[in-house]
């Protein structure tokens, strides 16, 4: 069966082109944290139609042009040089064993030789004959037979192979090679085949157009009476709460388990819509609950709502083919013409030019009284971020609201206020409309004067910024006649510095920042600077924060972020937290918090994670997928997403989504090389490679390693022990080899482990013992003989 992609038929309805129209605005809105992998990564060929992810964790890809093996760094690549039965790969799984089997379009179906120790039975013996890494079998006699399509090992570990001669099965057993039946047979067709063993243990095959199932050894067949038959079946999956969906041209089908006395069960139409002409070659189940479908027109995701992702959210090609989630929920997308695709946990999604935003300088990130989320950009006015676009909001591009920036909020009665540089408006709310408006006049207690930041405090004051003072609202019940107070800053502040930034402690106490040195805290009993210590290294704050336990903390410009847990006492401990300590930058522009009570800290080098009880710091850039790195405010909204503002666009970070993993990430031993010839290890490595000895003169090393975890590839360090040599772990770094030369003779052993970037090590290092022999004339044996022979002479 070779794969032809279902082309979308023209002439839908005006209806569906509408529909379509509105899918497509949506699906525009995010860009997703892909990843794309293709020719130039070093992938085989760029039609990815099969992916697994074996036991160990490598990634494998089946292409039109060979297997390739992906461990995060490279790509490993198989063809018919090296066993394969034919270059185009249908299917990859493995047997009850980890052994590793392929599906190919011609050659029947191929088995991995991982460990070297089989080479040897199977090659030919010609020396100059390169070992073969697969060994290929043969299903039936038939051309059509050798067409495997898709295959599975049931829990007996019977191989079952579909065809385009029908469906085969053989029992694995390791002495001999397999020996198929045809268990169930079909007329001839070059057709996509799916298989499915579900966690009943029951087995589903789609044969073109006949579904199989088969229990306990009875087989049950469903054709075009049952609606499923039709045409080509293309994928069988269970979803998360065990029940069975299948994909055909006409849509997704639900089945429906038998009751009482039937035999057969039923299926039903599934709630999801697709295009005129979008066929679905894939589904998958993610861990999460969420279905996806890889289509001829995009990926589809299924989950409270129905959402389509294109080349416009960052795919490589709109034809999806397969998919695989791996260990670290991570999805994987086999294009048809664009190679393959990690879209990580949709963690982040961002916003930029792209998606509407005049401007990409995003300053401030407003949420309102109903959940809606608007965006201040730095000079293009305001966007509100509605259906996964920014959609301007009419009036905030015309001066002085253009450049507005952060000086927005909206208080609790629902009323917006926005200080600009030509004095203070306020617009009647809830909805976010410049209309309504009134701007204050000297005679109100405010003229047109800089304002430069406004703050809402948990008792429903207003505090104002303008010039050297703050002015405080405090009547919202006087609709005509408003009533400010004026504190002026000038005789306790020198040189007078405009306030920046304001916040509330539990106390009522009123915390003031500014630019230049300027740290106070305000009470009833006045205005009172804090002095340096070493818990408040720094005078020059640039965020203040009050976290959902009634902590304080203070970001500043140069010496990261500081935190007291009582804000209110006389004189506040404080803890100091900066790039000694493992942030990424010590300029520190925002706070916020999440869920979880992790603090975000927004810098010129990303966004960082730190959870205060156990002082983990994650670090967020623009490689996991945010706008960009320099960033000017973080804030939650009331769904625990952390929004980021920054200088290149808006991201959108949903902590929920992220799947904390504890697992540790696998570690293998790749390649020994003794004196430039390879020592046999196994064809995807070994955590443990067997011990050898080795004459004095071959005593230079080579050895090479690798640690699987997708969570952040090329992100892992390694650390490794050469014991015999160095008892100590080495120093965490990237290097994936180390050479060793001029060994003394000895015992040697080398451990090795891998870290992740959560800082999770390997439980268990690989290990490579060896031994280097003494030369002749240092043998006890040989000393012995000299002895003897000098005692003889004498």
């Amino acid at each position: 069966m070779a794969h032809k992609p279902q082309k979308p038929s023209l002439g839908p309805t005006f209806c569906l082109a509408l529909w379509l129209v509105l899918c497509a605005h949506a699906a525009r809105g995010q860009q997703l944290p892909i990843r794309r992998y293709d020719l130039r990564d070093g992938l085989t060929n760029s039609r990815v139609i099969a992916i697994h992810q074996d036991r160990k964790g490598y990634l494998w890809f089946g292409t039109w042009e060979g297997l390739s093996r992906f461990d995060g760094y490279r790509f490993t690549n198989y063809g018919a040089s090296d066993g394969l039965g034919n270059s185009i790969v249908n299917a990859i799984t493995e047997d009850g064993q980890g052994r590793l089997w392929v599906a190919t379009n011609g050659g029947g179906v191929s088995r991995l030789i991982d460990d070297p120790r089989e080479a040897p039975a199977i090659n030919t013996k010609e020396p100059a004959t390169p070992r073969l890494k697969f060994e290929s079998f043969r299903v039936g006699e038939s051309d059509h037979s050798n067409r495997v399509n898709a295959l599975l090992f049931d829990s007996d570990n019977n191989f079952w192979c579909a065809t385009d001669d029908g469906l085969y099965r053989a029992n694995i057993d390791q002495a001999s090679p397999p020996t198929f039946e045809k268990i169930v047979p079909h007329g001839p067709v070059a057709a996509v085949m799916t298989a499915l063993v579900d966690k009943r243990r029951r087995l589903w095959f789609g044969l073109s157009d006949e579904l199989i199932e088969i229990v306990q050894g009875r087989i049950i067949k469903y054709g075009a009476a049952d609606e499923v038959g039709y045409a080509e079946i293309t994928s069988v999956v269970e979803d998360a709460r065990g029940g069975i969906l299948l994909a055909n041209p006409r849509g997704v089908y639900e089945f429906i388990e038998p009751t009482g006395s039937e035999t057969h069960g039923r299926w039903k139409r599934f709630n999801l819509v697709l295009e005129a002409g979008q066929p679905i070659h894939q589904m998958l189940s993610d861990s999460s609950g969420a279905l996806w479908l890889a289509t001829g027109r995009g990926l589809i995701k299924y989950k409270d709502g129905q959402r389509l992702y294109t080349t416009a959210n960052g795919l490589s090609d709109d034809v999806a083919y397969s998919l695989v989630e791996d260990r670290d929920g991570n999805l994987w997308i086999g294009t048809w013409s664009g190679g393959v695709c990690k879209l990580a946990r949709e963690v982040i999604v961002s916003f930029t030019r792209a998606e509407g935003l005049p401007d990409q300088h995003v300053a401030k990130v407003i949420e309102d009284q109903h959940g809606h989320i608007y965006a201040a950009t730095g000079a293009r006015g305001l966007v509100e971020l509605t259906n996964g676009r920014a959609v301007a909001v009419a009036g905030s591009q015309t001066p002085p609201f253009s450049n507005a920036g952060s000086r927005i909020l909206q208080d609790r009665r629902g009323d917006w206020w926005m200080g600009t540089d030509k004095g203070l408006f306020r617009f009647q709310g809830p909805e976010l409309k410049f209309r309504r408006g009134k701007k204050f006049s000297q005679a109100d207690g405010i003229g047109d004067e800089i304002i430069h930041s406004i703050y809402e405090d948990p008792k429903g004051r207003l505090w104002i910024s303008a010039g050297a003072s703050i002015i405080c609202y405090t009547d919202p019940t006087q609709i005509g006649h408003l009533l400010f107070k004026r504190i002026s800053l000038e005789s306790i502040f020198r040189p007078p510095t405009p306030i920046s930034w304001m916040v509330s402690d539990r106390s009522g106490a009123l915390w003031l920042g500014a630019r230049f040195g300027l740290l106070a805290r305000m009470d009833n009993e006045g205005v009172h600077s804090l002095e340096s210590t070493s818990g408040l290294p720094e005078m020059d704050p640039r965020a203040l924060f009050i976290d959902s336990r009634g902590w304080l903390w203070i970001g500043f410009r140069n010496r990261g972020v500081s935190m007291t847990k009582d804000p209110a006492a006389e004189h506040p401990d404080f803890v100091n937290y900066s790039t000694v300590t493992g942030l990424a930058s010590d300029y520190v522009l925002s706070i916020s918090e999440d869920d979880s009570g992790r603090i975000y800290l927004g810098t010129f080098k990303g966004l960082d994670r730190l959870d205060p009880l156990t002082g983990e710091i994650r670090h967020f850039t623009a490689k996991d997928g945010l706008a960009g790195d320099a960033i000017g405010q973080c804030t939650k909204d009331r769904q625990g997403n952390i929004w980021v503002a920054t200088n290149t666009g808006l991201s959108k970070l949903d902590p929920h989504a992220e799947q904390f993993r504890t697992r540790e990430p696998a570690i293998f031993i790749s390649r020994v090389q003794v004196a430039g010839e390879d020592v046999p290890v196994a064809e995807t490595g070994a955590v443990s490679v067997s011990p050898i000895e080795l004459p004095s003169s071959r005593n230079d090393l080579l050895i090479e390693y690798v640690g699987l975890s997708f969570q952040g590839e090329q992100e892992i360090k390694y650390q490794y022990k050469f014991e015999g040599a160095n008892a100590d772990w080495s120093a965490p770094a990237d290097l994936r080899s180390v050479n060793y030369g001029r060994l003394s003779p000895g015992r040697y052993h080398f451990l090795v482990r891998a870290i992740t970037r959560d800082g999770i090590a390997s439980v268990e290092p690989a290990v490579f013992e060896f031994r280097i022999l003494p030369p002749i004339w240092q043998r006890w044996w040989f000393i012995s003989l000299m002895t003897l022979a000098v005692a003889i002479v004498i």
